[in-house]
């Protein structure tokens, strides 16, 4: 039975590599007429217009991709809380776009974005940059964020690789209904990996999984027919 986990336990691995990394580009496409505007209002210190202007040089849809002027206009509007600006801020430093890479960076914009409940800023606060992040998921009980964290220790990702650590982060986020840990805690059981091969509980998780709609858990159990 464990060939038939194979596959999912390298996309699990892969998994890791997709979590905390995209932009909230919200806007949309913004029409030239609209342009003039947001410059006024970010030029007179309309946090909003400050992101929003930051997102268009972003994601070059209307204007010329500038990084570096993204940066300039999401700084503003994070400095007044903007949210969504701080934790652009965060994934800008990490990625060194406009700005040389600087973690220590990422972590200070994506704690101010966490600590106004930001999920996405939650989820970028790795134990390994930020130990803090243990005790805020702990508490908090971020659910995504636990997910998040199993996937790093699986992969070894910014923390020490280790099973046993996914399967702990993952039971949290499993025991309070989430589909993705659910399915990928079955995986561990099926396999055998950082926890006691148990075909039942593999079995059990995939089920609660496969029931929420996981279309990942719903492949694994049909292929395991």
């Amino acid at each position: 039975m464990k060939s038939k986990y194979l596959f999912f336990s390298v996309c699990l691995a892969l998994g890791s590599i997709l979590a905390g990394t995209h932009l909230l580009y919200s806007m949309g496409t913004e029409h030239a007429d609209r342009l003039s505007e947001l410059r006024y209002k970010s030029e007179h210190g309309d946090a909003e217009a400050q992101y929003k202007l930051g997102v268009l040089y972003a994601s070059g849809k209307g204007i010329a991709q500038d990084y570096s002027q993204a940066v300039k206009w999401w700084h503003l509007a994070a400095q007044q809380g903007f949210v969504a600006a701080q934790y652009n801020l965060g994934v800008i430093y990490n990625k060194g776009r406009g700005v040389e890479q600087n973690d220590a960076e990422a972590v200070k914009w994506w704690r101010l974005a966490a600590a106004q409940s930001s999920e996405e800023s939650s989820h970028n606060l790795f134990p390994g940059q930020d130990r803090e992040i243990w005790r805020l998921t702990e508490l908090k009980g971020i659910i995504k964020s636990q997910y998040h964290l199993g996937l790093m220790y699986l992969s070894g990702e910014g923390v020490k690789q280790d099973n046993a650590a996914a399967v702990k982060w993952w039971r949290l986020a499993a025991d309070q209904g989430n589909a993705e840990a659910q399915y990928s805690l079955g995986v561990m059981y099926g396999t055998g990996n950082g926890v006691k091969q148990d075909d039942s509980e593999s079995d059990k998780l995939l089920q609660l999984s496969a029931k929420q709609g996981y279309a990942p858990a719903k492949e694994l159990l049909n292929k395991m027919k």
